[in-house]
């Protein structure tokens, strides 16, 4: 029912689980999937850490799928439901999947661990969870339990963002397109040329949940038997201007705190997005809204 903060299945193992997986030629997320596949005949916990839209819950889906416990359901919890779900929570031998676990405030991250963690009153279920932030560094910072990160986190898995994975792109496109075109009754609907061209230029930064949206809409929209570049709509057609390069940081013998200071606004200033210039620094996205606080920057 709309409004309500509720548990509910997570999608099952075929169809829209499987978006993010499709036609993987990336080492990274081959390794990603392999490490998953692996982890999945298991019952140990599992943190898959990565951008929002990457495809953690797919992989989630697809660990479940292969696991064990697959004839059970798996239930996934996302934070703004997990404090009323904690007690009557009952998967039943099934997988619990928690859903951005990064965003839980520390009372409920403690109990969260005492639920967890009591072993007169724990959850029969396999334990995935998911997260977008640097849960290393919000340890560091007192920001997130520390036991609670060492027991999610027996096995973590890293999903690349889809800039960092393009190599796949072509395939994820055409097997989004060919599953939507059959959802949608568009039997045989193609990208034209052109509208592949418009896709790698494009940066996602809304990763693989971001191409799908777009593809839907094209689906839906297109004329004829084939989606063109038009179909994918402004966002992603529309060229972006050429950056204008900020001056690099003088090394003058200044301290290290100064160094990171001049660094991280060089790359700001001269990236078209703070998920670029995350990006070019290295780090996540939340690592680097962090440390803009820390260092005054906004």
């Amino acid at each position: 029912m709309a409004g309500r903060k509720t548990a509910r299945r997570a999608a099952g193992p075929s169809g829209d689980a499987f978006v993010a997986l499709l036609g993987s030629s990336n080492a990274t997320m081959l390794r990603a999937i392999d490490t998953a596949r692996r982890a999945a005949a298991s019952d140990a916990t599992v943190l898959l850490v990565g951008e929002t839209g990457t495809g953690k819950r797919a992989i989630a889906a697809a660990m479940h799928a292969w696991s064990p416990r697959r004839a059970v359901p798996l239930v996934a919890v996302g934070p703004a439901a997990l404090p009323e779900e904690l007690l009557r929570l009952d998967p039943r031998g099934g997988t619990l999947l928690l859903e951005e676990v990064g965003e839980l405030p520390a009372d409920v991250q403690a109990q969260l661990m005492r639920r967890l963690g009591h072993a007169g009153d724990g959850l029969d279920a396999r334990i995935i969870a998911t997260t977008a932030h640097d849960l290393e560094g919000d340890v560091e910072a007192g920001r997130f339990r520390k036991d609670l990160f060492f027991h999610l986190s027996v096995v973590t898995i890293r999903v690349p963002s889809l800039r960092d994975r393009m190599e796949d792109l072509r395939a994820l496109s055409d097997g989004i397109v060919a599953r939507l075109a059959e959802r949608h009754h568009r039997h045989g609907l193609q990208l034209a040329p052109d509208a592949h061209e418009a896709l790698a230029r494009y940066d996602w930064p809304g990763n693989v949940r971001e191409l799908e949206n777009t593809l839907e809409r094209a689906v839906v929209l297109a004329q004829g038997d084939a989606i063109t570049a038009q179909d994918l709509g402004e966002r992603v057609t529309t060229r972006r201007p050429p950056r204008t390069t900020a001056p690099a940081p003088v090394l003058d013998g200044c301290s290290l705190h100064d160094l990171e200071r001049r660094q991280i606004e060089h790359v700001i200033a001269s990236a078209p997005t703070l998920g670029e210039a995350a990006t070019q620094l290295g780090i996540d996205p939340s690592t680097l809204y962090r440390k803009r606080k820390r260092l005054r920057l906004d």
